[in-house]
């Protein structure tokens, strides 16, 4: 069982606690303890939306991503127009943010906004860790297709001193001359050439290739080059939070027991 405890993003994450003894025990959660767990909810019967578990573990294997346990299906009460009514929970390792004591995970968009002096010094080195999750990515000829800011973690410790805050990033365990980098978000992710855009994407980023098109082996690299090409910057291209799905006057909401 999944005991809700925190609201990430409404409908769509959700920060949750594991109960042993219950159906969906795994191997792989053995000896979690406590620790939380992201559920992410894709409306697959709903809006025809997936998720790239299989890449999702892949980048995991090479400790490129939250490490990946399990997913299962909800069915939800019946909606108008004959849709099937799928919620697709993918539950998955939580990233703690950094605090005074301990390094933590944030995003390169908040680096760029926190620490804009760090993001600059680092910039090549991030820019070579990138290009190094997108040379794992293309051995098993995968694209992650959403290669925005939000969707990068870089692990860093905070420093507080007279001057104010500043952040140390640290370096990945298994090659020191990287920045320890981790993609989240698979909602687009598939085999190049075969994964397909969704039909409407932000505006407002310049996206490679085009909306309801198959996504390129190029693409992802290509997307990195866009928006690293002016960042760090204090005017960043726009980054939105994954897009609600409009389900009409029904709301729906995550099927498992809350705190």
């Amino acid at each position: 069982m999944l005991e809700v405890i925190e609201v990430l993003y409404p409908g769509v994450v959700y920060l949750a606690k594991y109960i042993p003894g219950s159906r969906i025990d795994t191997p792989d959660l053995e000896g979690l303890g406590s620790s939380p767990l992201v559920v992410k909810v894709i409306y697959s019967g709903i809006a025809a939306e997936g998720y790239g578990d299989t890449i999702h573990q892949h980048l995991a294997m090479h400790d490129m991503a939250p490490k990946y346990f399990f997913s299962f299906d909800v069915k939800l009460a019946s909606l108008p127009n004959d849709l099937v009514p799928i919620e697709s929970h993918h539950v998955m390792e939580y990233l703690p943010p950094p605090s005074n004591e301990s390094p933590g995970w944030i995003s390169l968009l908040e680096l760029e906004e926190q620490f804009p002096k760090v993001a600059s010094m680092s910039k090549e080195e991030i820019k070579n860790a990138l290009f190094n999750v997108i040379h794992v990515l293309r051995e098993k000829n995968f694209v992650h297709a959403d290669f925005r800011p939000n969707n990068l973690l870089i692990f860093v410790q905070i420093i507080t001193g007279p001057d104010g805050k500043t952040c140390v990033i640290q370096k990945r365990p298994s090659d020191p001359s990287l920045p320890y980098l981790k993609v989240i978000d698979f909602d687009w992710a598939g085999v190049a050439d075969h994964a397909i855009y969704p039909l409407n994407r932000n505006p407002d980023v310049l996206w490679p290739g085009k909306d309801g098109m198959p996504i390129s082996l190029d693409d992802d690299k290509k997307m990195i080059k866009s928006w690293m090409e002016h960042w760090p910057s204090q005017v960043l291209v726009p980054v939105s939070v994954p897009d609600m799905v409009e389900r009409g006057e029904e709301t729906v909401t995550l099927q498992i027991r809350r705190v």
